[in-house]
């Protein structure tokens, strides 16, 4: 448009303003945000790179709204406003990854809601949704007539605030919308629930709700509880809405209920639970009163991981909830055992910004978070978890199988092996499970690969001597050090049912190695590693394949594996881009370039940005290290 010669831009928040339109010398229709416009703009939102959940828990919460600029800007600010966002190891996290994410206050779809605006919208953000032929009976409800509250849905729809499902019932247009409301009407929170049994929060996960129930019973019995089962079973509810929680159970109910499930609580806060067996031992004992059955079981590789050992002894009448240290733990250890690496650093991330949680799962999340930065390029954050972790830990061994792999990233394979052999010789009868385990294959294959014949016979012989010669992981070393088939064979076999994605691509690329097919075996582990997306993994894997003659196969979608900065930065590259003008590009740091161009030669199995450049990441065979 213009007046008196000037241009003027004008802009409509709708297609509406027909007459703007018209007298318009052009019209732009700005359309939602694109994945790539998105991620830069995330990129200039965070003080700091975004832990991988973060963009996926926005989408989710937004919906359409994810592509609106003022929509996802107002939200993140609003975020980190709150301490929601939060930096762990430089990285930014999202504390409790679950909860609803809102849109903040005064937003233009919520910040000028009525009371009967407000109270559609909160019906309308139940899981059932909003029916329309259910109006005049929330009207009724608020004492309003049919009419007014049927007209302020019809204005709801139009703002585009709800949305007719194919259901034809009402929803909101994002879940963000629905949770501001929440979050602006607190009276919801404070309304009374029915009183339901102490097992019926235990089965549904809902131990918040499970822990006031617990301190309303006790303060209402006063300082003593004379029936013994009733006492029996609030001290069990009590611990385990603690241990969920993660709030410690208060001095003057832990008075009241003493007895083994208040001191299991206390132990377990002060870290002190013992090993695995007494562990055990101790949850049975004390949450016996709610067990579906009695049988003990014992898997060493879940310490300190509640979760299965509670659904083995509660069995259906137990549920874990969607959130609580607990919960974070269980998603840190079963991410990393099946190779959902990046699942399990937003886990431990999260777990990290729960300081109630416990020295206990926070030294195991913090060593299992180490272990996956190192083999994923990013030696700082795996130097900084590994440096949280003091020597004094119930996880000693564990700690010694991280930095022995830390030292290895760092190309000191003869220094990882003698200082592991060292700590293991001198600390043989304080090493806990699974961190045993897996130091000991550690060394075995830090020996093998160096071809220290002497070395590697000693941590077969210790291996044996602990876990007996039929055991899995005997078999695996046995299998590494003497280069048996048949043992790899039969490891193989153990780790498909109870080891881990790493484990398993470890076995799968020394019978590559061995065995007379090896594209069987090596194909398996170059999908298995593709999907943990470890950069050092990758690169290992693509290596072996390379010595064995065994070509790369072709992998569905190009850049697979590849992060949206890490495509951005190739394709950059392939314009013959120097890390300066890249960096100015991206509004990064000449040093971030750094890193990601030295991940992507890890990934790509390459030396030099020529390689990088005509590297198609997997759509046609290559030879790589030839």
């Amino acid at each position: 448009m213009h007046r008196a010669g000037h241009a003027v831009v004008a802009a409509c928040a709708t297609a509406t303003s027909i007459e703007l339109c018209r007298f318009a010398d052009a019209v732009v229709e700005l359309g939602p945000l694109t994945d790539d416009e998105i991620a830069r703009l995330l990129t200039k939102l965070a003080p700091g790179p975004l832990d991988e959940a973060v963009p996926k828990a926005l989408q989710a919460a937004l919906g359409p709204l994810y592509g609106n600029a003022a929509a996802l800007v107002s939200t993140v600010h609003h975020l980190l406003d709150q301490g929601r966002l939060a930096k762990v190891h430089g990285v930014l996290a999202l504390r409790e990854l679950h909860a609803p994410i809102p849109l903040p206050p005064g937003h233009r779809l919520v910040g000028h809601l009525d009371a009967t605006g407000k109270r559609l919208v909160a019906v309308a953000a139940t899981e059932q949704g909003l029916r329309v032929d259910r109006i005049p009976d929330l009207a009724d409800e608020a004492g309003h007539a049919a009419d007014d509250y049927g007209r302020a849905a019809d204005r709801l729809v139009r703002a585009g605030i709800l949305v007719h499902g194919e259901d034809g019932r009402l929803r909101c247009v994002a879940p963000a919308v629905g949770a501001a409301v929440a979050c602006a009407d607190g009276s919801a929170a404070g309304k009374a629930r029915p009183v339901k049994p102490l097992a019926h929060y235990i089965a549904n996960g809902e131990y918040g709700q499970l822990r006031d129930l617990v301190a309303a019973e006790v303060a209402a019995a006063g300082h003593e509880i004379a029936d013994q089962d009733k006492r029996t079973e609030l001290a069990a509810a009590a611990a385990l809405a603690a241990l969920h929680t993660g709030c410690p159970v208060p001095e003057q109910i832990g008075r009241v209920l003493a007895g083994p499930a208040i001191r299991l609580a206390d132990r377990w806060f002060a870290g002190e639970t013992g090993g695995v067996h007494q562990l055990v031992d101790a949850i049975t004992d004390s949450f016996s009163c709610f067990a579906q059955q009695t049988t003990r079981v014992v898997d060493g590789s879940t310490f300190p991981d509640l979760v299965p050992v509670l659904r083995a002894l509660l069995g259906s009448h137990y549920s874990a909830p969607a959130g609580g240290p607990v919960t974070l733990f269980h998603r840190v250890r079963t991410g990393y055992v099946d190779g959902r690496w990046s699942e399990a650093l937003s886990a431990a991330r999260e777990l990290e910004l729960t300081p109630a949680a416990g020295k206990l799962l926070h030294d195991a999340a913090r060593l299992l978070a180490a272990d996956i930065c190192g083999w994923r390029a990013e030696d700082r954050q795996a130097t900084a978890w590994l440096s949280s972790v003091d020597e004094n830990t119930a996880f000693p061994a564990l700690r010694a199988w991280v930095q022995a792999g830390l030292r290895v990233h760092g190309g000191d394979p003869e220094g990882a092996l003698a200082e592991g052999w060292a700590w293991l010789a001198a600390n043989s009868d304080r090493m806990e499970e699974p961190g045993a385990a897996r130091l000991l294959l550690r060394l075995a294959t830090i020996a093998a690969d160096l071809g220290d014949r002497e070395a590697a016979r000693n941590v077969l012989w210790r291996t044996r001597g602990r876990y007996g010669p039929a055991h899995g992981t005997s078999l695996l070393v046995k299998g590494i050090v003497e280069r048996d088939v048949r043992c790899l064979c039969a490891a193989e076999r153990v780790i498909r049912a109870h080891g881990t994605r790493f484990e398993l691509i470890q076995v799968c690329q020394r019978l590559g190695v061995l065995s007379e097919e090896p594209r069987r075996w090596l194909d398996i582990a170059y999908e298995l590693v593709c999907e943990t997306g470890a950069a050092r993994l990758i690169a290992t894997t693509k290596r072996v394949m390379a010595d064995c003659g065994v070509t790369v196969r072709a992998r569905r979608g190009r850049n697979a594996g590849v992060t949206e900065m890490e495509r951005r930065t190739l394709e950059l590259t392939g314009w013959g881009k120097t890390n300066r003008q890249i960096a100015l590009a991206l509004q990064v740091s000449t040093k971030t370039v750094e890193k990601h161009l030295t991940r992507l030669f890890a990934k790509v199995g390459c030396r030099t940005r020529h390689g990088l450049a005509v590297s198609s990441f997997g759509e046609q065979p290559e030879l790589v290290g030839a």
